[in-house]
């Protein structure tokens, strides 16, 4: 419970940081007062937001230290529901927290700047931050480098399928065949005599594939990069929405 709480952190830095960022100055008319003072309107843009950014960035990384110390004793004796590819544990530890939450502020940011209301920019960033994390826990597996054990000589019995250690996740279950490809696991389930019909399909042992735990830190760099293009994209429609409204 207290990952996914923490998987919405970006949201809500999004949405209470990010959105009210400028667009509380821009609803206001504040904003018209800072073209007149000496360091400039970017110099006011790029201060505000590095303020946020780094506020957010740190908030993230110290929970998530808290989180990466909670997460690794329970995957190590494989404790229930110790996904580490989920989102309460992949999204709220390492660099990716840190990504998701400067990115949560950008966005916020960008829709305060377009909508120039507070409320507004709220809900923009709601709908869009949500968007966004649905789009990313189909893509979290993309990222990882998975193993694959098999085995072979007609061996493919309930107990002679290969061990998964202990503190990796389970990815796939097959069987495979004399050629190399695969069947499903429910394959011949309805057959009176399934061994024979597994035999028939040319099945000669099992596949599973699975994700060890030492592979998170590498996965979640490799994310941490897409993360980063995502956020430069942002930022180019930030920098567009801030000319739009400090002309």
């Amino acid at each position: 419970m207290l990952g996914l709480a923490l998987a919405g952190l970006p949201v809500i830095i999004g949405m209470f940081i990010g959105a009210p960022l400028f667009a509380g100055d821009l609803e206001t008319g504040t904003a018209k007062f800072v073209g007149v003072q000496s360091y400039g309107r970017w110099s006011w843009v790029a201060t505000k937001l590095g303020m946020a950014a780094v506020f957010a960035g740190a908030a993230a990384l110290s929970t998530g230290i808290a989180m990466k110390a909670l997460w690794t004793p329970l995957v190590n004796h494989m404790a229930v529901n110790a996904d580490f590819t989920s989102a309460g544990g992949f999204d709220t530890t390492g660099p990716v927290a840190v990504a998701l939450a400067v990115l949560g502020v950008l966005i916020g940011a960008a829709a305060g700047l377009l909508t120039r209301r507070t409320l507004p920019a709220m809900v923009v960033t709601l709908v869009a931050l949500l968007a966004v994390k649905t789009v990313w826990s189909q893509m979290r597996m993309m990222f990882a480098t998975t193993v694959t054990k098999t085995t072979g000589g007609g061996r493919f019995g309930e107990g002679e399928s290969p061990k998964v250690p202990d503190n990796a996740l389970e990815v796939d279950t097959s069987y495979v065949t004399g050629d190399g490809s695969l069947r499903g696991w429910g394959t011949c389930t309805n057959a009176e005599d399934r061994p024979a019909c597994l035999r028939r399909d040319g099945v000669v042992g099992w596949s599973k594939e699975y994700l060890p735990f030492s592979h998170m830190d590498a996965m979640q760099w490799a994310a941490t990069g897409a993360l980063a293009g995502l956020i430069l994209l942002t930022a180019g429609v930030l920098v567009y929405a801030a000319r739009r409204a400090l002309r």
